[in-house]
């Protein structure tokens, strides 16, 4: 209870723990549903009072730095015949800014700036000049020791938001630019960041709701728009001379080793119009891939090197590239994998900056696997390389309670990816999102996983992948051998689990080898898999490999290779029904010969040369 105390007014605030303290009693009564906050109110309670908590750090760094900001605000000539929108902005930095923190600057028509310049410097600029070249003097009549933030007529500043802005780019070495989230005068999302379509650069997440979703996920992008940027003198110091325009200023940033950051926890208003940016002439210059000898050059990236499928397939992809004669790298954090034989270099880090670091540099087909890799790979790819992703699962999935974790996951899927994936499943989620993805399905290893004529089956052996993880719904495929009547079948479980066999009449086999698991499907009567979610679901394929009968639930990503009654049967997702379909094929030996005949069919169409033969096609596209 003390622990539980402690951490709620840690993470929701002392205000929050006295409201629970005080309407505790009410838990124990018809009142209950009414006084217990949802998970989604939590999730707010605790933002806010994060925030809170980040605002009052902020002043106190704030209050112990000295003036080191330059505000610079560009003023067009139709700007200053029209200064309303100017006017306002001053009020706001006069209301937002405490004395001596910032100095600013006005960059325009001295002479038609008037009295609206009094107390601030003014630097003078032809008439004629566009916004983005006034953005380009007023930074270069800065000392470079200086943090700039370009602020436009039409920007309504909220309180804290240099402090906050400041104190984050003082805290971090890779950020070179910080942009604020912006708010239309309605409330909804004005600009998130820009991001590319096509020829120009354009603002994320125009029109959303600015309270849930992906846009409210702080993250790298390529640049911001010019209504609102904070350019860091170690961005100055790195790059030089800047340049006024948007996209430009992101490409300089990015080129200098230094990221842009959309930054969710300072949210400003923005009454001006929307506006898109041209796309760097550099961006646009073809990407190199290839080694000297014309063959292509690609790195996996991996979280880290544990047993799983999703690994197994990225391994399987990495070598039959090798084997090509293709240089081929693997960067992952934490040790290399001692359960599958890579044949490819790995290179192994301590934490995701230095993998950027070693990954930005190369002129490489950079493939992120695993949503938590696709913003290090993003970020390692915007000057140079060429950013893939390999979607093997819409992994919102493995997140059911965690909504900051899904809007994570959606953000990742940036557009500037070309995408690969698995299933059809998987493509029309992420066409769904706007995102179109090659299919490359996993591949079958036929000299390992193949009918063995000297092995026997058994007469009553049911064999599941045994995990844990509850997408896999384990418990479903125990609770409907437990329907099955005396004497049941014994059930096989293999993985690296073996406390999962906890029941009489189950074994399990720990950590087998690809030879012993495809002799365990030579010789079982059936294989079952009940997952509620497989992004494809390879175990039932290399079962039908083997000859094996299967039975599996519907699990989305199967849909492109099972076919219920012709070589599986696919019932549906409750005991009794798993339990039917069980005891069917445990009882007609014909049924079960006639679902293997037609599984071997079906599995010799996912051979791996035919899926490494699709996979080189994708990336030799890519690669100019």
């Amino acid at each position: 209870m003390i622990r539980r105390m402690f951490h709620t007014a840690r993470y929701l605030g002392a205000r929050v723990l006295l409201v629970r303290v005080l309407t505790a009693p009410l838990r124990l009564t018809p009142l209950r549903e009414r006084v217990t906050p949802t998970a989604e109110q939590v999730r707010r309670q605790a933002a806010r009072h994060w925030l809170r908590r980040q605002r009052r750090l902020a002043r106190r760094w704030q209050r112990h730095h000295p003036a080191t900001v330059v505000i610079v605000v560009p003023v067009t000539a139709e700007e200053a015949r029209e200064p309303a929108p100017l006017r306002r902005l001053l009020a706001s930095l006069k209301a937002t800014v405490p004395r001596r923190s910032a100095e600013v600057l006005l960059v325009g028509a001295g002479d038609a700036l008037g009295e609206l310049a009094a107390g601030m410097r003014v630097l003078a600029a032809p008439q004629a000049q566009g916004r983005a070249e006034l953005i380009a003097a007023g930074l270069a009549a800065v000392e470079e020791d200086r943090d700039v933030v370009i602020a436009r007529p039409g920007l309504e500043l909220a309180p804290d938001w240099l402090a906050m802005l400041g104190r984050s780019a003082a805290g971090s070495e890779t950020i070179g630019m910080l942009v604020p989230r912006l708010l239309a005068p309605d409330g909804r999302l004005f600009a998130a960041g820009l991001q590319r379509e096509a020829a120009r650069l354009r603002n994320r997440y125009v029109g959303a709701e600015a309270q849930d979703g992906p846009e409210n996920v702080s993250a790298a992008v390529l640049a911001g728009g010019d209504e609102c940027l904070f350019l860091t003198r170690e961005l100055r110091r790195r790059a030089g001379t800047l340049p006024g325009a948007a996209g430009a200023l992101g490409h300089a940033c990015w080129s200098a080793g230094l990221r842009v950051i959309y930054y969710t926890e300072v949210s400003l208003r923005w009454s001006g119009a929307a506006s898109e940016h041209a796309v760097p002439a550099a961006w646009d210059a073809p990407r190199a891939a290839r080694t000297e000898q014309g063959r292509l050059r690609v790195v996996y990236v991996t979280e880290d090197t544990g047993v799983g499928g999703g690994h197994r397939v990225v391994f399987e992809h990495a070598n039959a590239l090798h084997e090509r004669g293709h240089d081929v790298q693997l960067f992952a954090l934490y040790g290399p994998p001692d359960w599958f034989e890579l044949k490819v270099p790995l290179r192994l880090f301590e934490h995701y900056d230095e993998l950027i670091a070693a990954l930005a540099p190369l002129d490489a087909i950079k493939v992120a696997t695993w949503w938590n890799t696709a913003i290090p790979v993003w970020c390692a790819s915007v000057i140079r390389g060429v950013p893939v992703y390999f979607v093997q699962d819409i992994e919102t999935s493995y997140y059911p309670d965690h909504g900051l974790v899904r809007d994570a996951v959606l953000e990742s899927y940036r557009p500037e990816f070309s995408f690969l994936t698995t299933s059809s499943w998987n493509q029309q989620q992420l066409a769904a999102l706007g995102r179109t993805a090659t299919i490359v399905a996993p591949g079958i290893d036929a000299s390992v996983f193949s009918p063995r004529p000297d092995t026997a089956r058994a007469r009553a052996e049911l064999l599941a992948v045994g995990r844990s993880q509850p997408l896999k719904n384990l418990a479903l495929t125990k609770a409907a051998w437990r329907r099955l009547p005396e004497p049941r079948p014994e059930l096989v479980m293999f993985g690296i689990e073996p406390t999962l066999a906890d029941e009489p009449g189950m074994r399990y086999v720990t950590k087998p080898t690809d030879e012993q698991v495809a002799e365990l499907m030579a010789s079982c009567t059936a294989f079952v898999q009940t997952s509620v979610h497989e992004g494809f679901c390879l175990p039932p394929l290399e079962a039908m490999a083997t000859g094996a009968a299967v039975v599996c639930t519907d699990a989305h990503g199967n849909h492109d290779f099972c076919r219920d009654g012709e070589n599986c049967l696919m019932p549906s997702a409750n005991e009794q029904a798993v339990a039917d379909a069980l005891t069917r094929v445990l009882a007609d030996e014909q049924l079960r010969a006639r679902l293997g005949r037609a599984g071997r069919e079906t599995a010799a169409g996912y051979a791996w040369p035919r899926r490494v033969d699709a996979l080189e096609a994708f990336l030799q596209e890519l690669a100019p």
